[in-house]
C-alpha cells in the first residue's frame, strides 16, 4: 500500500493520482472504444512488439551448414569417397560426391525455407 500512496493513491477527487497517470476511471476502468484507444495511443504510444530483423540468406545458409548433423554427414561422405576411390576406383569417388551434393541440396532447401 505504501507504493500505491507514493504513486498518488486512488482518491478520485485528488489530482495526480495513479488513475490520472493511467488515464483510467475509478469505476469504469478503460473504456476501450476507438476514441479512447486512439487517445491512449497518442498519450502512451503504440503497444507493438518489436520484430527482430531476419537473418540474411548467407547467414541462414551458414547456420544450416554448421549444424552438427551436416558436419558429420560431410565428413562421412569425404571418408566414403576417398575409401571408395581407393577400393573401387572412380565409381566409389562418385558416391562420396553424390552424398555431398545431396547434403548441399538439403541445406539449400532448409535455407530457403528459413529465409522465406
Amino acid at each position: 500500500m505504501a507504493t500505491l500512496e507514493e504513486l498518488g493513491g486512488l482518491d478520485p477527487a485528488a489530482q495526480g493520482t495513479i488513475l490520472d497517470k493511467l488515464a483510467s476511471h475509478e469505476m469504469a476502468g478503460i473504456v476501450g472504444d476507438k476514441r479512447d484507444l486512439n487517445r491512449r495511443r497518442l498519450k502512451f504510444g503504440a503497444n507493438l512488439k518489436m520484430l527482430k530483423q531476419p537473418a540474411s540468406i548467407v547467414d541462414s545458409f551458414k547456420q544450416a551448414a554448421m549444424d552438427t548433423t551436416w558436419l558429420v554427414i560431410a565428413i562421412s561422405a569425404i571418408v566414403s569417397g576417398v575409401m571408395g576411390w581407393i577400393v573401387v576406383g572412380y565409381g566409389g569417388l562418385i558416391e562420396g560426391i553424390a552424398i555431398i551434393l545431396t547434403g548441399l541440396l538439403i541445406i539449400c532447401v532448409t535455407t530457403l525455407a528459413d529465409y522465406l
